[in-house]
């Protein structure tokens, strides 16, 4: 069992942890719906893209975390496990953009009620937040690993291209954006 990469992801879950409970509640920062949208969403992409060989990546999340790297000349076998999960990432961040313009669409047709905008606003924003940790905590190494297994040139290993990470940008900004126009009009602050 290769105890660093369990450690690894605790320690970085950890230290979110305890970041957000220095500050606040951590149950502020659990909302049913948005994880249900953020995992299954990314999970169903997945399945749609690759069929029944999605699976390889629920297996190999599991002997990525066990330590059972399986053999590293499978080359061809590695790659396409470092494909899915690059694919799983980004999924998953695409999602919460789509998510947190779901959010903003409930935001703002419930503008009259200020007891509804406060969870439309959590879906919009944990859907992002839950989409990035899929992917810094989950995609990225498991990628990462496969491609080293692969015997992948060191280019390779580059992290997805600035249009997700422009659109997780964009996203975000723009639900701070609704947040602060929020704030701004309203009469109950």
């Amino acid at each position: 069992m290769k105890l660093h990469r369990i450690m690894g992801v605790l320690i970085a879950v950890a230290s979110l942890v305890a970041a957000i409970a220095i500050r606040s509640p951590l149950i502020a920062y659990v909302d049913v719906i948005s994880v249900m949208l953020a995992w299954l969403m990314p999970v169903l992409l997945l399945v749609v893209t690759y069929g029944r060989r999605s699976g390889a990546l629920a297996r190999a999340i599991g002997s990525w975390l066990k330590g059972r790297d399986g053999e590293p000349g499978e080359g061809e076998s590695h790659r396409s496990l470092a494909a899915m999960a690059r694919d799983y990432g980004q999924y998953a961040v695409l999602n919460g953009c789509i998510c947190a313009v779901i959010g903003h669409v409930m935001m703002l047709t419930n503008m009259s009620d200020p007891s509804a905008i406060g969870p439309a606003l959590a879906v919009s924003l944990f859907t992002i937040l839950y989409g990035f940790l899929i992917q810094l905590l989950i995609a990225v190494p498991v990628r990462h690993h496969h491609l080293a297994l692969a015997g992948a040139d060191p280019a390779e290993f580059a992290h997805q291209g600035l249009h997700l990470r422009a659109l997780g940008l964009i996203g975000f900004s723009s639900g701070i954006s609704f947040l602060l126009m929020l704030v701004a009009m309203s009469s109950w602050v």
